[in-house]
């Protein structure tokens, strides 16, 4: 209830930008998650307060078992390396996206590598990239963005390591 509360003083662009973190969740952890937050949205639903308290518990479970990011915990790093420097990107052109938006970019992009190294299979990666082009905003990159989003993300935080 406290939660409905909440969210009813946000706009839904803000909404949105939690709603991508939730979709990483499931995909890294509960595919019976996903597949509820995906189908609640492409109906037009609103997220349940079941769903959030399912997200924080992804989330702490995840903390509480690699508190130190030795493994596990490596997961919750989907889309935000790629994200991140998208994030970065749009800061230095003066024109901020959410973070959230900027993570559904990179669950995309980082979907796309998985599926060319032949880690994802094709139907995963079309349901995958299919809800989050539909649900998310379109982003457009500039062609010449792509150096720029590369030399950002080899910087983050995060990264394991890069191949040239």
């Amino acid at each position: 209830m406290l939660t409905k509360v909440f969210l009813n003083t946000l706009e839904k662009n803000q909404i949105n930008n939690g709603i991508a973190e939730m979709v990483k969740h499931g995909l890294i952890q509960d595919r019976k998650h996903w597949d509820s937050i995906k189908s609640l949205l492409l109906n037009g639903e609103n997220i349940s307060d079941e769903l959030i308290e399912k997200s924080i518990s992804i989330k702490n479970n995840i903390v509480l078992i690699d508190p130190y990011e030795k493994s596990i915990r490596k997961n919750l790093n989907f889309g935000h390396t790629i994200g991140h420097a998208i994030e970065n990107y749009f800061l230095e052109i003066n024109k901020p996206i959410l973070h959230g938006f900027a993570v559904a970019i990179g669950i995309q992009i980082e979907c796309f590598i998985s599926f060319k190294m032949n880690f994802l299979k094709s139907i995963d990666f079309d349901e995958i990239v299919g809800f989050v082009k539909s649900y998310f905003p379109r982003i457009e990159l500039p062609l010449e963005a792509i150096e720029i989003i590369v030399s950002n993300a080899k910087q983050d935080k995060k990264k394991q390591r890069w191949r040239n």
